[in-house]
């Protein structure tokens, strides 16, 4: 009697695996993420320069509600104890597509004794990507086009946006609820000054995505021992309660992981190398000789932040006006604060941390550089724009971050054993 229900049952789960697929023509498989965006203050250095106006994405599983008393809302969110405040970073292989579940947790209006911007609605955008739906995949609000972007006041807080992964490399996204007219006219970028902003990297086709920086209680998980010189031994596809310890991705599909830097390898049952299947980026090269190596991945954006809250007032006050902010408004002082970050950090290597009273950063487009230090592409710098890039950033063996070195002087991709 129970065979035939058990039949059915596995029949369904295996239909809704491929109905995922199926659901968006044209995609090898479907990437879900379910990313919100919060108020989120954070320290930009160790001096305690700040941005109490703070916004950013993040993974629905990586907030918590500032209130523990209610649940987790518009206005009631922030990042889990242990998570880092950092631009979010999903990623994709060619062939994918890309379901993003984008909920705005933004509060109904502008938190209390900031400057973050009136607009509430949020979205995610990036740059670069094929839509797969509709135009309401863009994530923006532009001309005759509908709105797609989310409210901040539920319900109808939540959109989903399907964007297609065909080139391989970094993709820039922020939110297009307000982009421009924040309170440094007319450079301001808004809500992306403030923080919404990050990165979609696309992968070679048929990549494995690895985080390459964590805690020593997550290493010692994804180690089932040690070698004679007591160096741990790492399993990539370890798991702790079910949930991959390393990979970024879990059993459905599903972006777990949103760190910076990952290790991006070739499938696991050929021993963690590519294969070479005709993609560009696999051709033989004298200068690369193995390019079927795993490399490791660095995602950098920077971006300046002129009105900053500063950690000495001197630097910010600006005393013929009267204006009661720590923004850089004397500007005899101007050019001593700290107004430029890379990835919500500057000064040093910060310690970030979910409280304290901080303000907004601003953000400019600047250009990548490559490994040789030389500058890439062309343009102007237009404010409310970053550049991506990748670059040599060592750690220690407890997955801690350490003074970044120089780099060395090999092009894009770097490769196994250049990253340290």
């Amino acid at each position: 009697m129970r065979r035939p229900i058990l039949f059915v049952l596995i029949a369904l789960s295996i239909f809704a695996a491929v109905s995922a697929e199926a659901q968006y023509s044209g995609c090898d498989r479907v990437i879900k993420a379910d990313v919100v965006a919060i108020d989120q203050p954070y320290f930009i250095n160790r001096l305690g320069a700040a941005m109490a106006e703070g916004m950013m994405f993040a993974l629905k599983r990586d907030v918590v509600p500032s209130d523990t008393t209610k649940p987790l809302g518009p206005g009631n969110a922030v990042l889990r104890p242990d998570k880092r405040p950092r631009p979010m970073v999903l990623r994709a292989n060619v062939g994918d597509c890309l379901a993003i579940t984008f909920t705005n947790l933004l509060a109904n209006a502008p938190v209390s004794g900031t400057t973050q911007p009136a607009t509430r609605q949020a979205s995610f955008h990036a740059a670069g990507m094929e839509l797969v739906g509709s135009i309401n995949d863009d994530g923006s609000f532009v001309g005759a086009n509908p709105n797609a972007l989310a409210p901040a006041v539920a319900p109808g807080n939540t959109k989903t946006y399907v964007i297609r992964a065909t080139k391989e490399g970094p993709y820039l996204a922020n939110t297009m609820g307000a982009v421009t007219a924040g309170e440094n006219l007319p450079d301001d970028g808004a809500q992306q000054t403030a923080g919404l902003f990050g990165a979609v990297n696309v992968q070679p086709r048929g990549s494995f995505w690895y985080r390459s920086q964590v805690t020593a209680k997550e290493l010692s998980a994804a180690s089932p021992g040690s070698t004679a010189l007591n160096q741990p031994k790492i399993d990539y596809e370890a798991k702790s309660g079910g949930v991959p310890v390393l990979r970024m991705l879990d059993d459905n599909n599903e972006i777990i992981y949103t760190d910076l830097t990952a290790i991006i390898t070739g499938d696991p049952k050929n021993g963690y190398l590519f294969k070479d299947d005709g993609q560009p980026q696999f051709f033989k090269n004298p200068v690369e000789p193995d390019r079927l190596q795993p490399y490791r991945e660095f995602t950098i954006e920077y971006h300046e932040l002129s009105d900053a809250v500063q950690a000495f007032p001197i630097f910010g006050r600006n005393v013929k006006s009267g204006q009661p902010k720590s923004t850089l408004g004397s500007r005899t002082l101007q050019a001593g604060g700290d107004a430029f970050a890379i990835n919500y950090g500057t000064g040093a290597p910060p310690r970030c941390r979910s409280d304290g009273k901080l303000r907004r950063l601003r953000l400019r487009r600047v250009l990548p550089q490559r490994l040789d230090g030389r500058r890439s592409g062309h343009g102007g710098r237009r404010a409310g724009q970053r550049a991506v890039c990748r670059c040599h950033e060592p750690v220690r063996r407890d997955g801690r971050q350490v003074e970044p070195q120089q780099p060395d002087a090999r092009s894009r991709p770097m490769r196994r054993g250049s990253g340290r």
